[in-house]
């Protein structure tokens, strides 16, 4: 067992040798992470980049025919609405919805991305970006969000 020992310190000390490190070397404070690990903030350009990139979700801009294949898959629609210069819309998708997690959920629906100012935006009560809309399979709004959401209140809209 001693043998083992002696072998095992002296490979040691021939890794820390390639590496670089002496019996003097010490950790340097700076070379720690930060208390908190959070990432800085995004900017607005690194915000529009990620929203512009949804994974592998495929949104519709095209209403009526998102409800005929809603309605041939049998399956709910999610309205979601933005302006093209809404930086809330852009923090959303570059965060919340980026999520893997609501990504797998947003799967199970057929989704559509309108504008804010649509006649669909009217229609269905929404009057601020971003906004979310839950349609039945027959154009039935079962539920609506106005308003920034993060990713809890999310899932719950998703499940109504």
């Amino acid at each position: 067992m001693r043998l083992l020992n002696q072998a095992l310190t002296a490979a040691l000390i021939m890794f820390s040798i390639s590496q670089g490190f002496s019996q003097n070397t010490r950790v340097s404070e700076q070379a720690l992470p930060p208390e908190s690990c959070e990432p800085p903030p995004l900017t607005p350009q690194q915000l529009r980049e990620a929203a512009s990139h949804d994974g592998q979700l495929l949104w519709s801009t095209d209403l009526p025919h998102a409800l005929s294949e809603a309605r041939e898959q049998k399956r709910g629609l999610l309205l979601y609405f933005r302006t093209s210069d809404c930086a809330e819309c852009d923090r959303l998708q570059a965060t919340v919805m980026a999520d893997s997690y609501i990504q797998m959920r947003l799967k199970s629906f057929t989704l559509v991305r309108l504008d804010t100012h649509s006649e669909a935006a009217s229609r269905y009560g929404i009057t601020t970006a971003p906004s979310f809309a839950h349609l039945s399979t027959t154009g039935t709004l079962l539920s609506r969000h106005n308003g920034p959401l993060d990713k809890d209140t999310l899932l719950n809209f998703l499940r109504q």
